[in-house]
């Protein structure tokens, strides 16, 4: 949908087959191709190059990756109402800002009815991305201190 809407293909989730070829036809099509490919980013190169010269891409339905300010808007779901159901398998960005797949808490922070609140605990996936991060914060035991803290479960639950 959001490229029907600009033309321009978000590189969030891409399998290409690794080959020396695609590579190598890419830096040759970067060299010769769009003026200022690099002002919208890799993905208006990468689009450009598999539309005109290897085979046009084939894009993923919006009930398997979407972006995360499409959600509660799945076009061809059978429900009305919303719920785990209305989730793509694959989510790119929680939101225009991206603040709840991240663990910076002030981005997280809005204030509403005169109080501070982390806006991330009513995202659907705020809390499943947050235990995830942390699962894998634990597991490699990188010791920065941010981290250390945003995983802290009473301080994440009760810092409001």
């Amino acid at each position: 949908e959001q490229m029907e809407k600009d033309k321009v293909l978000s590189s969030s989730i891409l399998l290409i087959a690794p080959s020396r070829e695609t590579f190598h036809g890419l830096q040759r099509f970067a060299d010769a191709g769009p003026d200022n490919w690099w002002e919208n980013g890799a993905q208006v190169l990468i689009q450009g190059y598999f539309q005109h010269v290897k085979h046009p891409i084939r894009l993923l339905d919006g009930t398997d990756a979407a972006d995360g300010s499409c959600l509660g808007r799945m076009p061809g779901v059978p429900y009305s109402s919303p719920g785990p159901w209305n989730m793509p398998a694959f989510v790119h960005r929680s939101s225009l800002r991206n603040e709840c797949f991240d663990f910076d808490e002030e981005r997280q922070k809005v204030m509403r009815h005169g109080k501070i609140i982390n806006i991330c605990h009513f995202h659907p996936l705020g809390s499943y991305w947050r235990d995830m991060f942390c699962d894998a914060f634990r597991i490699t035991k990188t010791g920065t201190k941010t981290p250390e803290a945003f995983c802290d479960d009473y301080y994440w639950h009760n810092k409001d």
